[in-house]
């Protein structure tokens, strides 16, 4: 139906299948274009006054990462959603270093600040946590609370809301959230404001905060793959397999301790399927004399704590090959299930994993998602 003066289309999403959501238009025919234009300013004002839709975003794009097609794909695929949602204005920046995205929301001015309510990511895992950390950060230090100890009771949350457009190598955030990475999707969510919570981590050394995840934290064997594989960022997604096999020759372990406490009981005394520790372990000797523990090693959900009564109910000292710790369930081409299916309300899923062959450390990620 050609338009004409009297015609009014309207626009509505729906879901095309199980994962993806498109946007259909249906054109309605008035007598008159008085009627016309009476119905559209109806509408209109009810849309823009649905109070969980965006208003004011500033859209963050990566031109370098992933494939290198960010700003291609916003442009295709996203910005025709939001120039067609009523009432959302919307600011594009393109990033051209690290952390940029980060400072330039820690140095926003203070009422540009309170009239944005929400920030876009148009990238990988890592444009998003940089979003993330600088929103934290600055609604940190208005609220007068101090991110650098760990022993806060509880962080602010910022008053604006987060979107991403998968554009990166792995996606994780993406794919957890939507169950897809297909940006029609997720720029549709952003654009109709769907909502839902997650879960975010803070990393301490003693009273320095050292990083805000969330997706996953890893030391070992795959903490070295994605450090490793920084440095091939030109080779696009296929530099994880790269650094995969170099990480995998080197073949890294590490002697250490995992202090940490679980959740909820799943037997009457979980110390008898716990594994044991590697011997000597000083953390259990001191136990067994009633003397004085020193620091503990690793600290992922809480603070360090010197004294005679341990801060963790259990710990687990020997030779890692992996520790994983999963934020959310982290969906990825490589775990298509999850990394940790079952992860959120509150709790990290901690991988604990001792010395491994090689052939079993590429297995791993998909071992861990059967589990």
């Amino acid at each position: 139906l050609a338009p004409t003066e009297a015609t009014l289309f309207f626009n509505f999403v729906f879901k095309k299948d199980k994962y993806r959501w498109r946007l259909k238009q249906l054109p309605v025919t008035f007598k008159t274009s008085s009627e016309r234009n009476y119905w559209l300013n109806i509408v209109m004002a009810t849309l823009i006054g649905v109070r969980n839709r965006p208003k004011n975003i500033i859209v963050f794009i990566n031109p370098f990462g992933g494939k290198g097609k960010a700003q291609e794909i916003f442009q295709n695929y996203v910005e025709s959603f939001f120039k067609l949602t009523p009432g959302l204005s919307f600011q594009v920046i393109l990033t051209e270093r690290a952390n940029h995205a980060k400072d330039f929301i820690l140095e926003m001015p203070q009422d540009q600040w309170q009239c944005v309510d929400g920030l876009v990511s148009v990238g990988g895992d890592g444009l998003f946590n940089e979003l993330l950390s600088g929103a934290l950060l600055r609604t940190q230090k208005d609220s007068g609370n101090d991110i650098h100890d760990p022993d806060s009771e509880q962080l602010q949350t910022p008053h604006l809301r987060f979107g991403i457009i998968g554009a990166g190598s792995a996606n994780s955030i993406v794919s957890t959230v939507h169950e897809t990475t297909d940006y029609a999707t997720a720029a549709l969510h952003i654009a109709i404001g769907s909502e839902c919570n997650v879960d975010v981590c803070t990393v301490h050394e003693n009273n320095h905060l050292l990083r805000i995840s969330a997706n996953a934290i890893s030391y070992g064997w795959l903490g070295d793959l994605l450090r490793d594989s920084e440095r091939y960022r030109w080779l696009g997604p296929i530099r994880y397999q790269w650094s995969a096999l170099r990480t995998t020759i080197r073949h890294p372990i590490y002697r250490g301790k995992v202090s940490f406490s679980l959740s909820r009981k799943e037997t009457e005394d979980p110390r008898e399927v716990l594994p044991s520790c590697l011997k000597p372990c000083p953390t259990c000797d001191a136990l067994t004399r009633y003397e004085p523990l020193p620091n503990l090693e690793f600290r992922f959900s809480g603070t360090s704590h010197t004294t005679s009564t341990p801060r963790y109910d259990f710990h687990w000292y020997t030779d890692f090959t992996h520790v994983i710790c999963c934020v959310i369930p982290t969906v990825t081409v490589f775990t298509p299930y999850g990394l940790a299916p079952f992860t959120g309300m509150d709790c990290l899923n901690i991988f604990q994993m001792c010395f491994l062959s090689r052939k079993l450390n590429l297995l791993t990620p998909g071992l861990v998602a059967k589990v």
